[in-house]
């Protein structure tokens, strides 16, 4: 049942967000874990995830390792359910970006999140 969930949660989060936006969006980490998290005024979540080495980042992108999002929107708040839920469970995650700083003036904004499998 938990899993039913989880895989609802990430498919929301998914779906809500829009299109991909592929030609936009900035190559995808490698799976890493979950660090701090930090939910800050205004629904604006910050995290971060292990050493990420990505070839193509956002020269506003200047915290490594760190992503950003809105949690105020129903799309936000379908990734914060993924990523807490993640955390909680300790799965590591694959983030793709978005190749802008829309959310926080040095943190690329996360476009979506993978879960690896079990």
């Amino acid at each position: 049942m938990f899993k039913k969930l989880l895989r609802a949660a990430v498919c929301a989060a998914v779906l809500s967000a829009g299109s991909f936006q592929a030609a936009q969006a900035s190559d995808m980490s490698s799976y890493e874990s979950i660090g701090e998290i930090l939910i800050l005024n205004g629904g604006v979540v910050l995290f971060f995830t292990g050493t990420v080495s990505r070839s193509a980042t956002p020269s506003c992108h200047t915290m490594a390792g760190r992503w950003a999002f809105d949690a105020s929107t129903p799309a936000g708040q379908a990734k914060l359910s993924a990523l807490m839920t993640a955390y909680a469970m300790k799965k590591k995650v694959k983030i793709l970006g978005l190749s802008a700083c829309n959310v926080w003036a040095d943190t690329e904004t996360m476009n979506y999140m993978v879960l690896e499998p079990n």
